[in-house]
């Protein structure tokens, strides 16, 4: 390529010396016609001249185009050098971009996989609770249906000897009156009549007998309630493991409500608002137990012993709402978004361990049903329980 550029380059030069000795040679002509046409180049030296310098303004235009197409070569050597280097540059560039672009979908890769990983543990962490809840359930259940039946029996016993009583009192009662009215024909005097008198009024007879029935009836009105209150316990008990079925959930909540009222402290009251409900598919011993929890829940709020509790019951569409209230001190919002968290309690030790809550939230969500929670500071709290009448585990649609 650059023999092919040098030749041309000289080519170039000769026709300029050429073009040179031709303007030499009419410019000869019109100074000296009067010359011999004859003449030649030895006998002219001004011709002579005029070659050598043409020899020389050729060669000189040679160099000098030499000398420009060097430097034309060297700047596209150096534009190819350059434009290589942006090249290799953009290169570089794309690669980077690529390998950021690959670190970042890394890191992204690894938030994903660690979020994954602490999603993970959670539920293995809530499983190990759920296994150790459900442990402590059964333990605690496996003793509470010992200490039903080993309270039953002497229950049992008071209230028959109770009504025992009653008969022996009413006997006794009957006597007096007999005897009452055999005092009448007593001479006031005779020895008998003072004796039978002062030993009357010294034992407080007449008190006695206007004490005793009432005192008797209200023994017997609170064993029929400790009865009744154990027969519901051992009920509820022994359906514990049984499987969903249609049933009748307000024969369940009545005996819910009859223990819950047992627990009520002096000064907080428990209402009931009941309805007709349908038959219901669901474990009735387990929403029995998620009642009895929120309101007891709800009676351990009363920090002063004082307040008011209300159930109530009713059918919304396809959902049967089971609702728990009460006008206690409330929650904030960092506790009503705990408070289905397992083992999260704001009470004393001795007071629960926090797995009330969330156990009801389990069961519930066991029933396809759902259990929100309403309150603020000072205005109490609401808990209303959403279960499906029809469920039978084909359709998971949830309450809006």
């Amino acid at each position: 390529m650059l023999r092919i550029t040098s030749l041309l380059h000289l080519a170039i030069s000769v026709f300029v010396g050429l073009l040179l000795l031709l303007l030499a040679e009419a410019s000869m002509e019109l100074a000296g016609r009067n010359s011999e046409s004859d003449n030649s180049v030895k006998n002219n030296p001004y011709l002579l001249f005029l070659y050598v310098v043409s020899f020389f303004v050729a060669g000189g235009l040679w160099l000098l185009l030499r000398k420009l197409t060097q430097k034309s070569q060297a700047v596209v050597v150096l534009k190819q050098q350059f434009d290589d280097a942006q090249q290799q540059v953009s290169d570089a560039e794309a690669t980077l971009a690529e390998q950021l672009q690959l670190t970042a979908y890394s890191q992204k890769e690894l938030l994903k996989s660690n979020y994954e990983l602490q999603n993970l543990n959670r539920k293995l962490e809530a499983a190990k609770d759920q296994a150790h809840l459900s442990e402590r359930l059964i333990n605690l259940g496996e003793v509470s249906a010992g200490i039903i039946h080993e309270i039953n029996n002497p229950v049992a016993y008071v209230s028959s000897n109770l009504s025992e009583l009653d008969t022996d009192l009413k006997s006794l009662l009957a006597f007096v009156a007999v005897l009452d009215k055999a005092s009448d024909s007593l001479d006031v005097n005779s020895e008998f009549y003072i004796q039978l008198l002062s030993a009357f009024q010294e034992l407080g007879i007449q008190q006695v007998l206007a004490d005793a029935p009432e005192r008797l009836n209200d023994s017997l009105q609170g064993i029929e309630r400790v009865r009744k209150i154990i027969q519901d316990m051992k009920r509820l008990s022994s359906r514990g493991d049984q499987d969903k079925k249609y049933c009748d959930l307000n024969v369940d909540i009545h005996s819910v409500m009859n223990i819950a009222s047992s627990r009520l402290k002096h000064g907080v009251s428990l209402t009931t608002t009941f309805t007709e409900l349908p038959d219901v598919f669901c474990n009735a011993s387990q929403i029995a137990q998620v009642v009895t929890n929120l309101i007891v829940n709800a009676i351990q709020a009363f920090e002063d012993n004082s307040g008011e509790i209300h159930f109530s019951e009713y059918v919304e569409g396809d959902y049967i709402v089971l609702q728990v209230s009460d006008n206690g001190p409330g929650m904030d919002a960092t506790t009503a978004e705990r408070a289905f968290d397992p083992f999260f309690t704001t009470k004393d030790a001795d007071q629960g361990t926090g797995i009330g809550l969330s156990l009801c939230y389990k069961l519930i969500e066991e029933h396809h049903g759902r259990i929100d929670l309403t309150t603020a500071p000072g205005e109490g709290a609401c808990f209303t329980i959403y279960l499906p009448i029809n469920h039978d585990g084909e359709n998971d649609a949830q309450p809006t």
